[in-house]
């Protein structure tokens, strides 16, 4: 009867040990996600890889495509939106010149069109600027990480890849940015258009952010716009979906 009772004493140590290792532990996952709706399909399937619930918040950064707002760096600070509720302690956290804007998150897609796939998960949604300049967008990373470093966050870069091309020339140029991108050639990267990609500033902050956290990417999915049924084969925007962990 003792040495049960001894068990069963060392068995509730054990179950407490790792109840603690688990609350203690922290988590950085890395997805590149399409914020084209058109693009469903892959976005559902890349967020079938990470489980939302190992994770206190999402961050999302994309490009802030109306221009809205006075500086380079605009995010929400609002309650919430859309259903998901703002992680305004992350958001406080990001040492940064970044203006409150809650307005843009009404209309700004790159935004809204990745909260269909969040489940109501508390959120930090960040939009840069088309001329956000690389050094900056490297700064901005590594305010980020040092914000959330200790907390289990899934991290998106919310990105369209090459515009208004060929289904052809499409592909080609996803070919260079694939390269680019497993190279981390944040110097090219930068200097791509809207042929390659619509938000060089946020693909930087994210892959860099990825860097802080020694985390690696895997390609998940390539298509094309044509390719999912819609619209011409000489009008297309292209998709790439990554997971970093």
């Amino acid at each position: 009867m003792k040495k049960i009772a001894v068990a069963f004493i060392i068995l509730i140590a054990l179950v407490s040990i790792y109840k603690y290792k688990n609350l203690s532990e922290t988590k950085i996952v890395g997805l590149i996600v399409p914020h084209h709706d058109v693009a469903h399909r892959l976005t559902k399937e890349i967020f079938n890889k990470v489980n939302l619930n190992d994770f206190d918040s999402v961050i999302i950064i994309g490009p802030n495509h109306y221009g809205i707002g006075g500086k380079e760096v605009v995010y929400s600070a609002n309650k919430s939106i859309r259903n998901n509720s703002i992680d305004l302690s992350s958001l406080k956290n990001i040492d940064y010149d970044i203006q409150i804007k809650d307005s843009i998150f009404l209309k700004e897609h790159s935004i809204y069109e990745i909260l269909k796939y969040t489940d109501n998960r508390k959120i930090v949604p960040i939009v840069l600027r088309s001329y956000f300049k690389k050094e900056k967008a490297e700064e901005l990373s590594e305010k980020i990480y040092k914000a959330i470093e200790n907390k289990s966050v899934l991290i998106i870069a919310s990105v369209d890849f090459s515009h208004y091309l060929s289904i052809e020339e499409a592909y080609k140029k996803d070919k260079v940015t694939i390269n680019l991108i497993e190279e981390k050639n944040y110097e090219e990267i930068y200097n791509l258009n809207a042929d390659y990609l619509d938000s060089a500033p946020s693909l930087i902050t994210f892959m860099k952010i990825m860097d802080f956290a020694k985390l690696e990417g895997k390609l998940v999915g390539h298509s094309n716009s044509y390719d999912e049924g819609v619209g011409r084969s000489d009008l297309t925007t292209s998709y790439l979906t990554y997971i970093f962990e």
